[in-house]
């Protein structure tokens, strides 16, 4: 490669919002990988135009594909879909026949936006079919995949599993009694929490509604984050005003508040579907907190067998807590210790060494 390094473009640049991309880059510079971040350019021939006037590229990563999808899904007209869906295609070989490889990483099934999911599952087909390499955070997310695109991709994908979470944010300000006792959480109490952004598919009216059926006296739900517009804040304001045993922090959360929230939970419920892959349950898992998922989550592939609760073919989100309503403390930590135990698998330096290979 040019100077002994690889020149790779990721794109679009969604750092502010998520530390994943930066710990991504920071692995790869141990590869002797050069990383830029650049937006997706408005385009019929997005890829082409976004690496425009860029010199020395080896590898153009693609990450979150909603800037290519949502001008195909905005036309009206079939025919006008498919000359454009046909573009896009051009396009990414026109990237390749000038000596670069395209590698996509897919982080989602579909859109979290809801799209036309007929035309947004054939764009998902044929940008598959035509980037170099396919890279999935779990062989469980390939599989789903393929089989909702009805392509075999096995032999263009690499699983590279999402990196943890340690190290990456700050420790807690307080031991957990300490915490506890600062939020008015009571020792006896057993604190549920979800913290994170949150958005309405993410499911956390499914777990107000199951929290309101349980009767056990020493659960607290805490929900923290900042949601994403006004009628979604009232929504979930309405929902929680007349249950004392939900805490609500409805703001911006900065790192610090997010990890002591978290650090004075005794469980994290992630009760969101239809995701191929969770930083909210690596940080989780980094911080050594047990977990109640969907069934669907399965398909992260990182979470220990004892390391969480599921919910949604044989049991029901409130059977869930009620389980853990009689659990023990030394229970809720040994679960808790076998996701960290994971999670210090989950190392950078290997996410860095196994992007590096896919590129090569």
């Amino acid at each position: 490669m040019k100077n002994n390094k690889t020149h790779a473009v990721h794109l679009p640049d969604y750092r502010n919002a998520n530390p994943y991309q930066s710990l991504l880059a920071s692995a790869l510079s141990k590869e002797h990988v050069e990383t830029a971040f650049i937006p997706f350019s408005r385009s019929l021939l997005p890829l082409t135009k976004s690496i425009k006037g860029l010199k020395n590229i080896d590898v153009v990563h693609v990450h979150w594909i909603i800037d290519i999808l949502q001008p195909l899904m905005w036309t009206k007209s079939n025919l006008v879909f498919y000359i454009k869906l046909s573009l896009l295609v051009i396009d990414v070989f026109s990237v390749r026949l000038r000596g670069k490889k395209v590698v996509w990483t897919v982080h989602n099934k579909l859109a979290h936006q809801q799209l036309n999911t007929k035309r947004e599952l054939l764009v998902r087909k044929w940008f598959a079919k035509s980037v170099n390499r396919v890279i999935f955070h779990s062989r469980e997310a390939q599989e789903l995949v393929s089989h909702m695109l009805n392509i075999d991709i096995g032999s263009k994908s690499k699983i590279i599993f999402h990196g943890n979470y340690i190290g990456s944010y700050p420790e807690p300000s307080n031991n957990k009694i300490n915490l506890r006792d600062r939020y008015g959480v009571r020792d006896s109490v057993k604190l549920v929490s979800y913290v994170g952004v949150l958005r309405p598919y993410k499911g956390i009216e499914t777990l107000i509604e199951a929290f309101t059926k349980i009767q056990s006296k020493n659960m607290r739900l805490l929900i923290a984050g900042n949601p994403n517009s006004t009628q979604y804040k009232a929504q979930l304001t309405q929902m929680t005003l007349s249950n004392s045993r939900i805490s609500t922090d409805f703001q911006f959360l900065p790192d610090q508040k997010m990890i002591d929230y978290l650090a004075t939970s005794d469980i994290i419920c992630l009760p969101f579907s239809d995701t191929l892959t969770s930083g909210s349950t690596v940080l989780a898992m980094s911080y050594a907190k047990p977990l109640i998922l969907p069934e669907s989550a399965k398909v992260f592939g990182c979470v220990p067998t004892n390391g969480a609760f599921y919910f949604g073919e044989k049991e029901s989100l409130a059977d869930v807590l009620n389980k853990v309503s009689n659990l023990t403390d030394s229970k809720l930590q040994e679960m808790g210790e076998s996701n960290l135990l994971q999670a210090k698998k989950m190392s950078w330096e290997a996410v860095g060494k196994l992007t590096m290979v896919t590129y090569q």
